[in-house]
């Protein structure tokens, strides 16, 4: 039994291609070559893969030569162009509640994704990360994302509230005055995750047009959807997502969906999976993402992944993909183009005869 590669809705991917074709992009020509119909777009709660989406960005910021084509996107003048998750936004009655609405149902919207908020001190803290392993490649997105929370926080304060720092899983690209300048902060790179910190203090301007019905509206359709689609699917997949949030152990996982540890044995076996082969494909998959989107020294994403050294790290990476870390990492861009997760594992279980 495979693993269902997690997807988006094409409401919410409107907003970047409705954003191109205003600008005479051939967005079709674009959808087509990563395997989007473009009258999916046009469809009614219609869906496509996330990692499609997340080449589609990539390869429109190629064919534009928009170097921060996220960032330009992202740059959001009317919530409501978003779908429902920007109305959801604009109808809370607070900041704080806008933004828990935003990052407890975003995964109705858009799968295999982590956006959450943390109130902390001194601190407001939004958190955004791809979980899917997948998606290699997904500068184009984590930039759109990250300046979208932040357009959505300005527009819904009225003000232009500034984050006091700025991190982002991948390397600078390109100049780092562009970032700073964008932002108006410190802005990190080579980070865990993708995040914007502000002051706590502020942070919570009520909303006077607020339309709390409304929003209890739409919080509950999406929770309606959310549950749907949360019975149909595979076990594996929720495992892949906590590992992908971070959480490593059996236990920790298995509490988490509510499980022991020997029902979530028994049931992903039934699935034709182990949590040790789920386990070493997140970490492999981490490893190829580090090495293509990061310039990272090799020894340092061996320690980050876990290993006591490189050569541990070389040997394992080279028995899953047929390559060192190094070689890989100067290949040409999509000389080893990431396949779906449950052929990784497979792979995986080949090669170390599970």
């Amino acid at each position: 039994m495979t693993v269902s590669s997690p997807r988006i809705s094409c409401d919410l991917f409107g907003h970047a291609v409705a954003w191109l074709r205003a600008r005479n992009v051939d967005v079709d020509g674009l959808l087509i070559a990563e395997g989007i119909s473009p009258e999916s777009l046009t469809q009614s709660n219609s869906f496509v893969s996330l990692a499609a989406y997340a080449a589609f960005f990539e390869r429109a910021a190629e064919v534009t030569g928009i170097r921060h084509l996220g960032l330009k996107i992202g740059k959001i003048e009317d919530p409501a162009g978003l779908g429902l998750l920007g109305t959801l936004f604009m109808s809370a009655p607070s900041l704080v509640e806008a933004l828990n609405y935003f990052t407890q149902h975003l995964h109705a919207m858009q799968e295999g994704t982590l956006n959450r908020l943390s109130l902390s001190g001194d601190f407001a803290e939004i958190e955004y990360r791809i979980l899917a392993p997948d998606v290699l490649e997904r500068r184009q997105d984590a930039e759109f994302s990250i300046a979208a929370n932040s357009s959505l926080i300005a527009a819904f304060s009225g003000v232009r509230l500034r984050p006091r720092e700025v991190h982002f899983e991948h390397s600078c690209a390109g100049s780092y005055a562009d970032y700073r300048n964008y932002f108006g902060c410190d802005v990190f790179f080579d980070q865990p995750t993708n995040k914007l910190i502000y002051d706590r203090e502020g942070f919570n301007p009520r909303n006077p047009a607020s339309h709390p019905m409304l929003a209890e509206l739409i919080a509950q359709h999406l929770e309606q959807s959310s549950r749907e689609d949360d019975a149909t699917r595979h076990l594996s997949g929720k495992v892949q997502e906590l590992l992908g949030a971070g959480i490593s152990k059996e236990a920790d996982i298995a509490q988490e969906l509510g499980m022991s540890v020997s029902t979530l044995f028994r049931r992903l076996k039934a699935e034709g999976h182990s949590f040790r082969q789920l386990a070493l494909a997140e970490r492999m998959f981490r490893a190829r993402r580090m090495l293509l989107a990061t310039d990272r020294p090799i020894v340092d994403i061996a320690l980050a992944l876990g290993y006591s050294e490189s050569s541990s790290f070389a040997r394992a990476f080279r028995k899953v993909t047929g390559v060192t870390p190094r070689t890989y990492r100067l290949q040409p861009p999509g000389a080893y183009r990431p396949s779906l997760m449950h052929t990784h594992v497979q792979s995986i279980r080949a090669s170390l005869d599970f």
